[in-house]
């Protein structure tokens, strides 16, 4: 058998008086858990180091892009063209096309030649095209901005 529920007290006072404790108690919590100061030393701890991790990355990112605006100088030295400038921003979706080739030049004095008569074996070889230009070296970019995080204290203030 199982107990019987307690009874609750029929005086209208004691159940009035039950109420505003529940009541005083629950906004005595609510006025700890504002008011209380919290301990923020492992959370502070977690943002310096994510912090100090950001300025390596942004060291490396630096180095990195030195290291290649130095390697592309040299290819551009080996190729025989002109040193990699800082490029002026254009469309992304615009195509780079290569510079047309020259024309053909003709000797000075020279008739042109008339037309071959056609034949079956001139018309089965194609003519020959002249090798395609090398592509220019694509331009150097700017070196990434660097990112700096906020002081956790002015995080904390921010927050408040």
């Amino acid at each position: 058998m199982s107990d019987p529920p307690p009874s609750r007290s029929k005086d209208p006072v004691v159940a009035r008086l039950m109420a505003l404790g529940t009541i005083i108690t629950a906004l005595a919590g609510l006025a700890t858990a504002i008011w209380k100061p919290q301990d923020q030393t492992v959370t502070r701890a977690a943002y310096q180091q994510c912090s100090q991790g950001i300025e390596r990355l942004n060291d490396g990112l630096a180095l990195e892009h030195q290291e290649l605006a130095t390697l592309r100088g040299y290819v551009a030295a080996k190729d025989g063209q002109p040193l990699l400038v800082q490029a002026a921003p254009v469309d992304a979706g615009a195509p780079v096309l290569p510079p047309p080739p020259p024309p053909p030049r003709r000797a000075q004095g020279a008739a042109p030649k008339p037309a071959p008569a056609p034949t079956e074996a001139f018309l089965a070889m194609p003519s020959p095209s002249p090798p395609p230009a090398p592509p220019e070296p694509p331009p150097a970019t700017p070196a990434p901005a660097a990112f700096h995080p906020v002081d956790f204290d002015a995080v904390l203030k921010s927050v408040k």
